[in-house]
């Protein structure tokens, strides 16, 4: 099964059925398989085909999403691109992708204009509204007819390019073939987001992100129905569950603080939502508790990278319901047809309860790095992918992330994560967010610094916030030092930048 099934089966079962819908633009399974096929014929008649890359520089649009798909019915590559790069790194990411068509919103004209003449591969420009020299995304699509593009394709060949956060150094392109999408999207559904046609999911998170991919697939997969917002905000997110009937959503859990501290949910009806997978990063029990206050329990904790295509791990909601198979703190289990395990440094299986390294095998996992064969062969080893993420799995098969390999700090010879400190620290009632670093310490290597962010209005102190942890933790674990901001440096898709406040406060 290729990408493109998903729509064109659909558009033969459901053809009258919502399938997307932004801003009171909607269209029917039968009209966006129509428009997702002319933009294929199009692009084909442009002497574009399997292979070719196809960068895409916009905001939430449903020309977008129409583009992920329509490249994939002609056999070529869609490269969504971050938006909120500076012009270096859009420009890197287009560069290195060798794409040779750029998509862009107009919003990005000026962007377009100043970086072109070094886009070294991209010889086909079409904007996505109005821009002067370019073709116009509305005016090339209705020249062409709406049939079924016949073209070649395999389900090992590429499909969709992601390119990673670059947290740690250049954006890497997480290749995923037609194979790893639909494997990862049928896991998904079977293991842990059961979705139906009567479900209408609201999509948050942003056009590049993996998270939001997967969730839409498994919509479009199952012939629900996908709303997507233009962009995040509280409001307009309270007014699309109570104004649409919204079933279903997913964000990463730094999106939950704005949302249970909007000031008027109360004047919405959010009772119809009945299901939000959370990923990024574990909810703490004091974050989770306050979600829950308004929504309900209906919080799912999943364990998902890009290069998984996402998901590994999610609540084993194929083994009964939620009430049952949830676990406080846990990522859940192995999602089905992937095996997931928790290794020690040598390759051993690490015993029920000792954190290590999960590496992961199936179909879903990534074909590699775009051009980086070392890096490659660096995470894919012995048919396993590592992931460089750190976790322990109880004897009942349930993971608890601790976190990443480089947010391990190690304090006086003892090994402590930032995720239980944060933990704590959240638990105190004026604390709007966390982030726990290790910082030099000449007599312990490392000591632990708190850099907090307090609730609009509340006050505390370095002293207090300290006494808190040394109720809750062992001596070794308690921060030496607090520092209250403004607001923590995330990267777009809302996951903390530590790397920054290491530069900062060391």
């Amino acid at each position: 099964m290729l990408l493109g099934d998903m729509i064109k089966g659909n558009a033969r079962k459901h053809p009258d059925k919502t399938a997307v819908a932004l801003a009171g633009t909607r269209y029917t399974y039968s009209q966006f398989n129509n428009r997702i096929n002319q933009l294929a014929n199009a692009l084909l008649d442009m002497g574009m085909g399997r292979g070719d890359r196809m960068a895409v520089l916009a905001d939430t649009c449903l020309q977008y999403i129409e583009v992920f798909f329509a490249t994939a019915k002609c056999g070529m590559v869609c490269v969504p691109v971050n938006n909120m790069l500076d012009n270096a790194g859009i420009s890197y990411i287009i560069n290195n992708s060798e794409a040779v068509a750029l998509v862009f919103g107009e919003k990005y004209s000026a962007t377009v204009n100043s970086i072109y003449s070094g886009l070294d591969t991209v010889s086909n420009l079409i904007v996505i509204g109005e821009a002067s020299g370019t073709v116009s995304y509305e005016d090339l699509t209705s020249r062409y007819p709406a049939d079924e593009p016949e073209v070649a394709a395999d389900e090992d060949d590429l499909a969709w390019l992601l390119y990673t956060s670059g947290t740690t150094g250049l954006p890497k392109g997480v290749m995923l073939s037609h194979k790893n999408l639909i494997a990862n999207t049928v896991n998904t559904i079977m293991s842990n987001f059961p979705v139906s046609s009567n479900d209408t999911h609201l999509n948050l998170l942003p056009m590049f992100h993996s998270g939001m991919l997967c969730h839409m697939n498994c919509l479009f997969y199952i012939g629900g129905t996908n709303m997507f917002l233009e962009r995040f905000d509280p409001g307009l997110f309270y007014r699309t569950l109570s104004q649409e009937g919204v079933t279903t959503s997913a964000l990463v859990a730094n999106m939950i603080v704005p949302l249970i501290e909007y000031p008027d949910i109360d004047k919405y009806d959010i009772s119809g939502l009945r299901m939000v997978v959370s990923a990024g990063a574990p909810m703490s029990p004091e974050l989770l508790k306050r979600a829950n206050d308004i929504f309900g329990d209906i919080f799912m904790d999943v364990f998902a990278l890009t290069e998984a295509a996402p998901m590994l791990t999610g609540p084993p909601l194929f083994e009964g319901p939620w009430e049952k198979v949830k676990r406080p703190g846990s990522a859940g289990k192995e999602m089905l047809n992937i095996e997931v395990k928790v290794v020690n440094e040598d390759g051993s299986e690490a015993a029920p309860g000792e954190i290590g390294e999960i590496v992961a095998k199936g179909d879903n996992i990534m074909m590699g790095y775009w051009k980086m064969p070392e890096e490659t062969n660096r995470v894919l080893r012995d048919g396993y992918l590592h992931t460089g993420d750190l976790a322990s799995k109880g004897k009942d098969g349930y993971f608890y992330i601790t976190g990443r390999k480089k947010d391990m700090m190690v304090s006086g010879g003892n090994t402590i994560y930032a995720t239980e400190v944060e933990d704590a620290i959240y638990s105190h009632p004026c604390v709007s967010e966390v982030a726990v670093i290790g910082v030099p310490d000449e007599t312990l290597g490392e000591s632990v610094k708190a850099v907090v962010v307090l609730k609009e209005g509340e006050k505390t102190t370095e002293e207090e916030i300290i006494k808190l942890c040394q109720d809750k933790l062992e001596n070794y674990k308690v921060p030496k030092s607090v520092v209250f901001t403004d607001s923590l440096p995330k990267t777009p898709t809302a996951k903390v930048l530590r790397s920054i406040l290491k530069e900062k406060y060391d």
